[in-house]
């Protein structure tokens, strides 16, 4: 089984792990550690930082505001431990910045799904999301 990672619990965020740790281990990471806590208490284990998450995930989960947050997540500390690890990047953002994105993982041996999602928070709770 994968090991799964899970950055970003923001009101979409945290509904999509939820479902997600119904059926997987769950390692989470946010920059307000408070918001992990819903998701820790249903057994998910808070890394610490993004480089733990990503030495103790193989499957990365993306999902944050816009395509500035994900610059401020994907640093030089990031790319050095993406290589064999695919990111799914379930975050909306344009055309362009994904492939950006895709540029940086990929040059650094990782593997890149741009999996945005459509819908409401409601739908992140019913667990009925479209993902593109």
């Amino acid at each position: 089984m994968a090991k799964i990672g899970w950055i970003g619990l923001g009101q979409m965020g945290t509904p999509m792990a939820t479902h997600l740790l119904q059926d997987n281990s769950l390692m989470v990471y946010n920059r307000t550690s408070a918001k992990a806590k819903p998701l820790v208490e249903q057994g998910a284990t808070l890394a610490q930082s993004v480089p733990e998450l990503l030495t103790n995930s193989d499957v990365i989960f993306l999902m944050v505001t816009d395509f500035y947050a994900i610059e401020s997540i994907i640093d030089e500390d990031f790319l050095s431990h993406i290589s064999d690890k695919t990111l799914i990047n379930m975050s909306t953002i344009a055309p362009a910045e994904s492939r950006t994105v895709s540029t940086w993982i990929t040059e650094h041996n990782g593997q890149y799904v741009e999996a945005p999602v459509s819908g409401s928070v409601f739908a992140a709770e019913s667990g009925s999301l479209l993902i593109l």
